[in-house]
């Protein structure tokens, strides 16, 4: 079965009528995060299995075609290539049909905060001047004062939203990650129990705990995220294929999944067979 486009809203390979050809994300760190800027999919996590067709890159960025030239005869042969290539750094650029899930904030709050501070006054100086004019000219004045109140009653709620935005997109900054990199970074911003000592190994991160019987040293549990952002876990070196209600490994991208699992675990270890047991019944 053909791997399937990832771009929202592209039926790329979902079907007979819609075959293409796909790309895998490109390893190169800095090139990978500019396929993932350009694509409109909030927090993406990839996958092994994730790909990007043909349909979202200029036709001057795939190569369809290779050219050979057979120097004895000083013929140049072009034939087509039986799965097509990107060229170097390109980037795909064409959404026709994928909703934009990046928001954007037209006005800094700085702005809006500044703004109510002068309507303020605007409506002092009203106030002021509708105290000493004549009855005829203070039903106009009331009408402003009106508007104004009602643009002073709003303004803050706006300020609100927007602030309240921006504490929201901090805050997934620093506990979402779709990629490795930022798997290690989201890792390296947070503390840890010291139950676990936390290890990067082989393009994985590890969580051991380690236990001591008899003077002999043990790692009772230990859990791991690979490149891939999937997460394994073990007992006592047998594998762990369940945890609460969800089968491992288990694709992760928020560090708030991760303390789950990891307390999880904390809160019910223990030495000794008998707890093996448990857990194993538990867990698998």
């Amino acid at each position: 079965m053909p791997f399937k486009c990832s771009v929202p809203a592209c039926r790329g390979n979902y079907d007979e009528e819609n075959k293409v050809s796909v790309f895998g994300y490109p390893i190169d760190e800095d090139l990978r995060k500019k396929w993932l800027l350009a694509i409109p999919r909030k927090n993406f996590t990839i996958t092994k299995n994730s790909k990007i067709c043909e349909r979202h890159f200029k036709d001057d960025e795939v190569i369809y075609r290779t050219t050979l030239y057979i120097e004895k005869t000083g013929e140049t042969i072009s034939a087509q290539l039986k799965t097509p290539r990107l060229k170097e750094n390109a980037v795909p650029s064409i959404f026709p049909d994928c909703p934009s899930s990046k928001s954007s904030i037209k006005k800094n709050p700085s702005k809006k905060k500044q703004r109510l501070k002068n309507a303020s006054i605007e409506l002092s100086v009203i106030e002021s001047l509708n105290s000493k004019q004549s009855p005829s000219s203070k039903s106009s004045i009331k009408k402003k004062l009106s508007k104004k109140k009602q643009r002073l009653k709003n303004v803050p709620i706006k300020i609100s939203s927007i602030e309240s935005l921006n504490s929201k997109q901090n805050y997934d900054s620093k506990t979402t990650f779709t990629n490795f990199n930022e798997l290690k970074k989201c890792i390296k911003d947070h503390s840890f129990s010291s139950f676990w000592t936390v290890i990067e190994k082989n393009e994985h991160m590890l969580f051991i705990h380690l236990s001591v019987n008899n003077g002999i040293p043990s790692i009772t549990y230990a859990v791991s995220i690979d490149s891939d952002l999937f997460l394994n876990a073990s007992f006592m070196e047998q594998r762990i294929l369940k945890c609460k209600q969800f089968p491992l490994p288990i694709t992760v991208d928020n560090i708030n999944q991760v303390f789950d699992i990891l307390d999880y675990f904390e809160k019910d270890s223990s030495d000794g067979l008998s707890s093996f047991v448990n857990i194993k019944k538990e867990y698998y």
